[in-house]
């Protein structure tokens, strides 16, 4: 006498497999599913000093980025350096943060969100020099902030690099 094995079986048998293999245990692997930067305070790398506004909506937040070795000022592939320190003043038309986007420079007197002006870059070497042109990509979500800097510089020279971390927020009083 045969015996017929239901070819179910082998179906249910081999799911399973996949799905008991494919499971991790607490103590495989300790940050499994874990988001551990959620945990972690963000370094600080600068300070947004809220203007108010400067047109209908739209305000200035005037930033101070601290040294943090990653923003590089170069003329040359030979002749490059670390920025000791940045401002940017930006203009958005949210209050009490800069909200995420690509911000572009712009030398007008009328200021409209997304945009920026008045920047300065201090190499560790070098005088202040001015932002005269690019862009800064800004990134911010739960109090972490991302700046990605491409800025053109009156000397001819160029601001690049990136920052992450937190930015200390206050509000000026108006005079």
């Amino acid at each position: 006498m045969k015996k017929v094995v239901f070819p179910g079986f082998f179906m249910i048998a081999a799911f399973a497999a996949i799905i008991m293999s494919s499971c991790t245990h607490k103590y495989d692997n300790p940050s499994a599913g874990v988001d551990l930067s959620a945990n972690e305070t963000p370094q600080a790398i600068g300070t947004i000093h809220d203007y108010g506004t400067v047109n209908e909506d739209i305000r200035a937040m005037k930033t101070a980025f601290l040294s943090t070795g990653s923003l590089v000022v170069a003329g040359t592939e030979t002749e490059v350096e670390s920025s000791e320190h940045v401002e940017v003043s930006f203009y958005v038309n949210d209050d009490g943060f800069i909200p995420s986007g690509i911000y572009s420079y712009v030398s007008s007197d009328f200021k409209s969100a997304f945009t920026f002006d008045s920047g300065i870059a201090i190499g560790t070497a070098a005088p202040a020099e001015e932002i005269s042109g690019g862009t800064i990509s800004v990134s911010f979500s739960n109090g972490h902030y991302s700046f990605v800097f491409n800025c053109d510089l009156t000397s001819g020279k160029s601001l690049y690099g990136s920052c992450n971390g937190s930015m200390e927020y206050a509000d000026v009083p108006e005079k």
